[in-house]
């Protein structure tokens, strides 16, 4: 049984009959990367290069069992096709060329702040902010953007191994982000949302 929500405002819908287990199906976001660069040529230079790498759109996956995967769509043959978060924090990036890394980020956590509501697919959504910084840069920042009548995350199948701001995120929010800014000094990236589907996902789709 699927459930189809596009560009209109939700109206709570059937999605208390999913409460009893964790949200699984697939959200398809827009993305969109801006840099901060002075030089009109280099900003236009960075942000083709981005879409080569990682596409202009992407799929959510989300297990049951707390797995996540990210599928980039339109991405260059030498592009990333995935990006797998399993519930025990294990993270796998895996190239079209055929390359697989473990992109795990050594961060030092700064905080986090509630940020102005945003509206998102027709909705009224809250926003939670994460400032962390890396050993190469300064300052980062993440937006998540939910609404509380979509489908509810068991926030408890996410290992905090590897996976603090993530697991944090799904404690505050029990809910699938809907909107996720990540900003540097150096660029912004922005995901929107625009189609949540609840399903069923192979669990092949995660191996």
């Amino acid at each position: 049984m699927k459930h189809n929500l596009n560009f209109f405002p939700l109206i709570l819908l059937s999605f208390f009959s999913y409460s009893q287990s964790s949200f699984e199906g697939v959200i398809s976001f827009t993305k969109k990367f801006t840099s901060k660069d002075s030089l009109e040529n280099v900003r236009i230079e960075k942000e083709n290069q981005f879409k080569l790498m990682e596409g202009d759109s992407i799929k959510m996956f989300y297990s049951k069992l707390g797995h996540i995967k990210h599928k980039y769509l339109n991405s260059s043959e030498s592009g990333i096709e995935y990006y797998l978060i399993l519930s025990n924090g294990t993270r796998v990036r895996k190239l079209k060329t055929g390359n697989i890394d473990n992109p795990i980020k050594k961060i030092k956590f700064l905080g986090k702040f509630r940020t102005e509501n945003q509206i998102v697919m027709g909705m009224n959504c809250e926003c939670y902010q994460y400032k962390f910084k890396t050993p190469t840069i300064k300052l980062f920042t993440e937006t998540f953007c939910f609404n509380k009548s979509t489908p509810l995350i068991d926030y408890k199948l996410f290992s905090l191994e590897n996976n603090l701001i993530d697991r944090d995120f799904f404690e505050t929010a029990e809910r699938p982000f809907l909107k996720h800014t990540i900003e540097s000094q150096n660029y912004l990236i922005d995901y929107t949302a625009y189609q949540l589907k609840i399903e069923n996902v192979p669990i092949e789709e995660f191996k």
